[in-house]
């Protein structure tokens, strides 16, 4: 019966091109929705025809018909009635159709022929506003029928499960038919079950052909949409936002929003004093009832009254209310709109656009939150209006009596009309957001037309003020005290990014000045004044101390940071040098008490943890040793104030050193001391006074002992074991040229033979 119908079924695809290369639209989809229409009415006279004949042969069973062949019968019959209702409603959607794909080919043929608007340019902005309106229109329709299909394609998968499970139904009474021949009424009710099925089956495939037919119409319609949507888009290119916006032009536009706010506020102010006049009238109603209810003689007929005169105020409140927001929220949007027709012409300004630009973004996007938080507002005072019309409907409805029910019908028609009045301000509030977005699609534009050298400005002044916000950053908040007006109070200092690089930056330059100042004053004095370089070391250190702590004080008085804002940190690093600082503490300490006590000094040679060298430098943690090696040893203050030292230098750099030297038995003594002693004078590193001695110290094993007492003063140009060393060769000279021998071990070896 739906052969040529069922063909339609098939869900097609969502795309649409645009440019009518597709069939839908065409006079060959004209032709086939004109067919399908015949064929509907076919199948609607025939389901007319077999649904008299379904009435006749229920009318016509026996007296003796089980109930199950009437009750077939009867379903039989409704199934009919339903197939006609499908016949019937398929064919006014092919009608539809029909109207919808003419309509597409009218549209088309628009497109085809299109020409460009009249006039010459700049046109009226209201062109472009019509214009911009009619796009946004189109996009939001298609996207609206876009969620229609995505809804009928869900319902057509669903139908065809339906369908599926009516086939096996079928299939199941097929065979059960064959088994049951023997029974004539048996085999009635079966066949009564089978045209069931075959009914049911065929109404199912005309539900799909139904939701197949109106998601046809919808891709049509979308079509239809797009095609206008390319004819407006090429009237749209063709004006290339050439539009005209001068000052008379928002003059004349301010002028009459003016007008219109001017007489919204005079109807807030008549609403204020009807509100202050309807507060009083339901706070004596509610007065009154109040004491009716106290009162023990009053009737409950009084009491009623009484009450339903505060409601019927108290509405009245809620109304007056109701009207005065109303007309508030309307005066904001008018104000809105004010100002979206100021950023308008400011955009129209080509003269002042690249510099104002980034105003008016934030400005359009200012206004954008403004018209969210007012639509939200809007939305809870509908809500809740909506939750009292509820419940005045629930209190209706449990009225113990007519009068009592028409005072709440009367409410419940106040509070209707009230929610109503309401839901009227969504019409100004969708004209706002129209022009809120067609000003944005403006400002895209203007900035899309910028040339190189604004795209350039505007990018570093979109650069500085991005600076300017992580400069001004905020990270703490500290409490802090100022006066004024002679008096202390308390307040507080935010510690920015920009203030702690700032900080930072004085506290470098500064500490390099003054380091560099400290270290020239003090080579001028060691130079010029004769200040030692050990002491030297010392001034520097604790000048450099003390021009430290007055520089971070300075620095943060400087960029206004308080230095309560380090209260916390100094707790923290008190309780980490608690605990894991104490070997720093330790040196630190040792470091100071050195440069206090001067015990080393720069210059110095001492020994100690068995190594000797000069001191280099006296650090706040280490000093420095530098070894005859030429190595630097780093030693911990620690290890130079607890362990032993030996300082060859602390009172003077005069060390004596001896030298022993051992001569043969027959060797003339006073000879011997006097070669030893000349030997060296002679020598410029030995000092003359105290002048060298030598004595005769042992009679040795091997020979006669002398030990040579010299005194050497230490310094950096000085070696001693070079200066011994000269010595030592003076005197090896000496004794060869008098003949005065060195004695050496003599072993004598005595073999005996063997027994």
């Amino acid at each position: 019966m739906t052969s040529l119908l069922l063909k339609t079924a098939t869900p097609s695809a969502k795309g649409t091109d645009v440019t009518g290369a597709d069939n839908l639209g065409s006079k060959e989809q004209l032709a086939s929705v004109t067919a399908q229409q015949t064929e509907t009415q076919k199948q609607l006279d025939q389901a007319i025809a077999d649904s008299n004949k379904a009435k006749i042969t229920l009318a016509a069973l026996p007296a003796e018909a089980s109930d199950a062949q009437r009750l077939l019968a009867m379903q039989l019959d409704a199934s009919l009635q339903t197939r006609i209702d499908y016949l019937s409603q398929i064919n006014d959607l092919l009608k539809e159709l029909d109207r919808q794909i003419r309509n597409t080919i009218a549209a088309d043929a628009e497109r085809e022929s299109w020409n460009p608007p009249p006039g010459t340019p700049p046109w009226p902005l209201s062109v472009g506003d019509d214009t911009l309106v009619a796009l946004q229109q189109f996009k939001a329709q298609i996207n609206k029928q876009d969620r229609k299909i995505d809804i009928l394609d869900q319902e057509i998968v669903a139908q065809k499960k339906l369908r599926s499970q009516a086939e096996i139904d079928l299939r199941q009474s097929l065979g059960t038919s064959s088994s049951s021949r023997a029974n004539p009424e048996a085999e009635a009710v079966l066949r009564l079950d089978i045209d069931r099925t075959r009914t049911k089956l065929d109404l199912y495939d005309l539900d799909l052909i139904r939701t197949d037919i109106e998601r046809r119409i919808i891709l049509q319609l979308r079509r239809l949409l797009y095609v206008q949507l390319s004819t407006t888009q090429k009237t749209w290119d063709f004006y290339q936002n050439r539009f005209s916006f001068t000052q008379q032009d928002l003059d004349n536009r301010l002028a009459e929003i003016d007008k219109k706010i001017a007489g919204l506020r005079a109807k807030e102010l008549e609403e204020s004093s009807r509100l202050t006049q309807s507060v009083a009238k339901a706070k004596a109603a509610s007065a009154l009832f109040e004491t009716l209810q106290s009162r023990q003689n009053a009737s409950s007929n009084e009491i009623a009254q009484a009450k339903r005169t505060w409601l019927t105020l108290d509405a009245a409140v809620a109304g007056v209310r109701t009207a005065r927001a109303k007309y508030r929220a309307l005066i904001e949007l008018e104000l809105l709109t004010k100002d979206i027709w100021s950023m308008r012409r400011q955009l129209h300004d080509e003269d002042n656009l690249s510099s104002d630009l980034k105003n008016i973004q934030l400005r359009q996007s200012e206004d954008s939150r403004k018209l969210d938080q007012g639509i939200q507002y809007l939305k809870e005072v509908i809500d809740e209006n909506s939750q009292s019309l509820i419940a005045l409907r629930e209190q209706r409805n449990n009225a113990n009596s007519p009068s009592e029910k028409s005072f709440y019908d009367g409410l419940v028609q106040q509070n209707s009309a009230r929610l109503e009045d309401l839901r009227s301000v969504d019409t100004q509030t969708d004209r706002v957001k129209q022009l809120l977005a067609i000003s944005a699609i403006e400002i895209e534009n203007a900035a899309t037309n910028l040339n190189l050298w604004e795209n350039v400005k505007n990018f570093a002044a979109a650069s500085r003020e991005a600076f300017q916000t992580i400069w001004r950053y905020e990270l703490i908040a500290v409490d802090d005290t100022a006066i004024v007006d002679g008096r202390e109070i308390k307040t507080k200092r935010s510690v920015t990014i920009g203030k702690s690089i700032g900080a930072l930056a004085i506290l470098f330059i500064g500490f390099s000045l003054i380091s560099t100042i400290i270290k020239r004053s003090l080579a001028l004095a060691v130079s010029k004044a004769g200040l030692t370089l050990s002491r030297s070391v010392v001034v520097g250190r604790w000048l450099t101390l003390g021009g430290g702590i007055t520089l971070v004080i300075c620095a943060f008085n400087l960029v206004e940071i308080p230095l309560s804002a380090f209260a916390f940190f100094g707790g923290a690093l008190a309780i980490g040098v608690g605990f894991g600082t104490q070997n720093l503490l330790k040196n630190l300490f040792s470091g100071v008490m050195l440069l206090i006590e001067k015990s080393i000094r720069i210059g110095d040679v001492v020994e100690v943890d068995n190594i000797t060298g000069t001191v280099t430098s006296i650090g706040i943690r280490f000093s420095t040793i530098q070894s005859a090696h030429g190595t630097d040893n780093l030693i911990p203050n620690s290890v130079l104030v607890e362990q032993k030292l030996i300082n060859w230098t602390y009172s003077t750099p005069d060390v004596r050193r001896e030298i022993q030297v051992t001569v043969a038995y027959g060797s003339d003594v006073k000879r011997v001391i006097d070669l030893l002693v000349q030997a060296c004078v002679e020598q410029e590193g030995v000092l003359s006074e105290p002048s060298p001695m030598a004595t005769l110290h042992e009679f040795g094993d091997r020979g006669l002992i002398f030990i040579v007492q010299l005194w050497i003063r230490i310094n950096p140009t000085t070696s001693v074991i070079a200066t011994l060393g000269t010595v030592r060769l003076a005197i090896l000279d000496a004794f060869n040229k008098e003949g005065i021998e060195l004695p050496f071990p003599q072993y004598v070896v005595q073999l005996q033979p063997d027994n």
